[in-house]
């Protein structure tokens, strides 16, 4: 009975990861991403990406370079300190996929939506696009 338990814990803490963008790159690739937005650690969340991104975040929508795009996200979140980030949705297909997740700040909810673009060969992967927005 502990190991259908532990079969079952492990294949819903998975979920939000299943749909169409199953390859095992792609999930690597959002833990990333999720990780590196639970921790507010933006030096290293832009440098996964593109070097034009677009940027929706709050009321600002822009195509902004990594560097404007550092600017915005520090700024953010030096106004909403992060308390937690979860992914709840991953799909798409194969090498462009989404994830929608829940960051949960000192000043609000938001939902953040992130595009990546996955190299099926390598598992290397690039932010196209990041939206935040807030949770109503």
């Amino acid at each position: 009975m502990k190991i259908a338990a532990k079969i079952c814990a492990a294949l819903l803490a998975a979920a939000p990861f299943a749909g169409f963008c199953a390859p095992s790159q792609t999930v690597n690739a959002f833990k990333n991403v999720a990780a590196l937005i639970k921790t507010g650690n933006i030096e290293q969340l832009v440098k996964q990406m593109e070097p034009q991104v677009e940027l929706l975040l709050l009321n600002v929508d822009k195509t902004c370079n990594q560097e404007q795009a550092h600017a915005l996200l520090t700024d953010f979140v030096q106004k909403n300190l992060i308390i937690n980030f979860s992914m709840i949705h991953v799909g798409g297909k194969e090498e462009r996929c989404f994830g929608i997740g829940l960051l949960s700040t000192e000043s609000g909810k938001f939902r953040v939506t992130v595009f990546i673009r996955v190299d099926s060969k390598t598992g290397a992967y690039t932010i196209q696009q990041l939206k935040v927005e807030n949770e109503n």
